[in-house]
């Protein structure tokens, strides 16, 4: 389990807050979007409360977002996870149906994912309000 920190990039010399992990003898956070981007290690502090795994922020592979930038409880992530899902990309085919066999996930989550899959360009309006 890891803590959410924030850090200065390598790169853009910017702060970036995320989930940090320590992998190849680097230093990197993954931000909400499931990106890593590389840190000074020496920038790196925690900067709330919140655990989450971190072989669960890191892509498979490029183009890939993360579920945790969906901002929803554990509850509903480990409800998603049991029906497959891992990635913001696995939901682009659900129908009703499929959200409706997440216990706990109702029409106004419901909307939060849809707001989320349009913010990130990937909706097909697969979720009704009704």
């Amino acid at each position: 389990m890891i803590i959410r920190h924030k850090g200065v990039s390598l790169i853009s010399g910017k702060n970036v807050t995320g989930y940090a992990v320590h992998m190849d003898g680097k230093f990197y956070i993954f931000i909400d979007s499931g990106c890593r981007i590389q840190v000074k290690a020496s920038s790196i502090f925690p900067v709330e409360e919140g655990l989450v795994d971190a072989i669960e922020l890191m892509p498979i592979k490029e183009g890939v977002h993360s579920l945790y930038c969906l901002g929803l409880s554990e509850q509903l992530l480990c409800e998603l996870k049991k029906q497959g899902v891992r990635y913001l990309e696995d939901l682009l085919e659900w129908k009703d149906e499929d959200y409706h066999k997440i216990k706990g996930l109702g029409l106004q989550k419901r909307a939060k994912i849809q707001r989320k899959l349009e913010e990130y360009g990937l909706v097909k309006n697969n979720i009704t309000q009704n």
